[in-house]
């Protein structure tokens, strides 16, 4: 029932605005602020239904996880690439001090991007002023990561239930579109699928910092990348000789 209101609210946006646009030929600026309106209601009706259908297939086991020997580093670096300047777009420091002898783990690469993307963007979205950090180390046998920002936090008795699905608690409502509630719980699937922990420290008015920890994989290293195509490579001459590659 609650996604199913949640899903109304784009919705209904996109219908009302396209509704109006289709009508007003006046003013080239008030079309285009319809247009992004109706873009950013598009992309968050999409990012709902791809939490519904990722919780479905986990959940159902029909998930097609691509798991193979990963370099956590550069994707965390991808990741603060992508992200630092949507967060000092919102005033907000972006700290990153990820160990650059992290071991590989043994991971779905675009699985866990979606994790770290999903806890960066709490942090953005819950974090009115100061700072944001993204960190990595290693301890014993695991790659610990962690995000931390100095938000509004989360009580105590709310820390187990955050990842729950469907579930959005406290002060985190306030003023914020709610969403499905299902992005913490997609992550603690993720996580644990493989075989790692996701936790959550925080105090009402004192940020919070999420926590992952992932099993490495010593000795194996990551796949080399496909080649690429040789952009030069040309026929040979029509003759009894094969064909030529020019260097």
């Amino acid at each position: 029932a609650n996604v199913s209101h949640e899903f109304r609210t784009p919705l209904t946006s996109i219908r009302s605005f396209s509704e109006l646009l289709l009508s007003y030929q006046e003013d080239a600026d008030v079309q285009r602020e319809f247009v992004g309106i109706i873009n950013a209601e598009s992309e968050r009706l999409t990012r709902m239904v791809n939490d519904v259908l990722d919780i479905t297939k986990i959940e159902s086991g029909t998930m097609d996880w691509q798991m193979a020997v990963l370099n956590v580093a550069d994707l965390l670096h991808d990741a603060a690439r992508y992200h630092a300047p949507l967060i000092e777009k919102q005033n907000l420091t972006f700290r990153e001090d990820i160990d650059p002898e992290l071991p590989v783990i043994y991971a779905d690469k675009d699985r866990l991007q979606q994790v770290i993307a999903n806890l960066l963007n709490n942090a953005l979205k819950f974090t009115p002023r100061g700072s944001i950090e993204l960190t990595a180390r290693t301890i014993d046998d695991e790659v610990l990561i962690s995000i931390s920002d100095t938000g509004i936090g989360v009580a105590l008795e709310d820390h187990e239930r955050i990842f729950d699905k469907f579930q959005q608690v406290g002060a985190m409502l306030t003023d914020k579109p709610r969403g499905t509630g299902l992005g913490l719980s997609i992550c603690r699937e993720i996580i644990e699928h493989h075989e790692g922990r996701i936790w959550i420290e925080s105090e009402p008015g004192r940020g919070s910092k999420f926590g992952l920890a992932l099993p490495a994989a010593r000795g194996l290293e990551p796949r080399a990348p496909d080649p690429e195509p040789n952009e030069r490579t040309v026929a040979g001459p029509i003759d009894a000789t094969p064909a030529s590659v020019v260097a």
